[in-house]
């Protein structure tokens, strides 16, 4: 059972990787059809090639953007998106047919086969919002919906956060009574870090990341002119105003992991040896986000942003899973101290 749940979440977070790879490669609109298992096998011959190939050059980005392209370069886009969609049905392989095995074997408490199939469901909406992400790019525009590129990630950080919730339950120390403020800090500072995952989206659907070079201004100014010109919809379509807010979100995330050890204070050793994980997670991803804006989104660098994005996103998670609220009648036990106690965390996962 660990192994397995393991692997499901490095296999996601390598799905993370490599959907950042497709999307910045330019190579996420190459395949211009949703077939789940003829799909399976890449085209064999020259004529399967040139049959996608033509296929290609009818949709938008084909024939506004890469009509030069030559069939070379269009297998070299579409063995990227082919390498994602497979990942993705190893994905969904890996979580699904072992679960089917442990539900028959009835191997499975009532909790655990909950959370089991919450994430096959997730596998299963995720790879369809897939599909639309990239159907949205082949009618009109040959660029995707940043709502449903948001959509998509989220709901990979959805199906990593079911799977590692479940890992954490079976690897690591029960949860400790830990003082309130912490727990509600803790469970703020998670949905801060979802909220700025939700900005980074908006900021890759609008290629935001290309707007400014310069940290900690932009272009010397810490508010640009232009930013919320826009409206409401200008945070998933103005570029200086997606690049704007999560920058902005990234500096939310820093003020609340600074709070995290004074609000950590007197609590249990292995509670802080979480919160000192949170913090450089946090110091290591603040200082990939602008190294990668001000060396110009180089893409290996971008794609190590994003997938550290799903590991700052893990040791929040892990922070969380490590803390839980003492019940009113152990609050009121005066020969107790809560920070020596342990509570289940079945109230948490589910």
């Amino acid at each position: 059972m660990t192994a397995w749940l393991a692997l499901c979440c490095v296999l996601v977070a390598t799905m993370v990787a490599v959907g950042g790879y497709t999307r910045l490669s330019g190579s996420g609109l190459s395949i211009t059809e949703w077939a789940p298992v003829r799909g399976t096998v890449p085209p064999l011959t020259e004529a399967q090639w040139k049959e996608q190939f033509a296929r290609y050059l009818e949709s938008p980005e084909g024939r506004l953007v890469n009509s030069s392209l030559d069939l070379a370069g269009f297998q070299r886009i579409f063995l990227v998106e082919w390498g994602h969609r497979f990942l993705g049905r190893l994905v969904g392989f890996v979580t699904v047919v072992p679960l089917a095995w442990f539900l028959w074997r009835r191997a499975l408490d009532r909790r655990t086969a909950r959370r089991g199939l919450l994430a096959a469901a997730l596998v299963g909406a995720q790879g369809a919002m897939g599909w639309l992400m990239v159907k949205s790019g082949l009618v009109d525009v040959p660029h995707v919906s940043t709502v449903r590129l948001g959509a998509h990630l989220l709901l990979a950080f959805a199906i990593f956060a079911v799977l590692a919730w479940e890992l954490f339950d079976l690897v690591l120390a029960p949860a400790t009574v830990s003082a309130r403020r912490l727990v509600f800090g803790a469970r703020a500072f998670l949905a801060v870090i979802v909220v700025t995952v939700a900005s980074g989206a908006a900021m890759a659907g609008t290629h935001a990341g290309w707007a400014f070079s310069t940290f900690p201004t932009m272009n010397g100014r810490f508010l640009p002119d232009g930013v919320f010109e826009g409206g409401p919809r200008a945070a998933i379509q103005d570029p200086l105003t997606a690049h704007f807010d999560h920058r902005a979100m990234a500096l939310v995330v820093l003020i609340f992991a600074i709070a995290l050890p004074y609000l950590a204070r007197g609590e249990a050793r292995a509670v802080q040896r979480r919160v000192a994980l949170v913090l450089g997670a946090v110091a290591l991803q603040i200082t990939l986000g602008a190294a990668t804006v001000m060396l110009r989104m180089p893409v290996w660098m971008a794609v190590v942003h994003q997938v550290w994005g799903l590991g700052l996103f893990a040791t929040a998670l892990g922070l969380v899973h490590g803390t839980v609220s003492a019940q009113p009648s152990e609050r009121a036990m005066p020969s107790a101290s809560p920070r020596q106690g342990v509570a289940d965390v079945e109230g948490l996962s589910g």
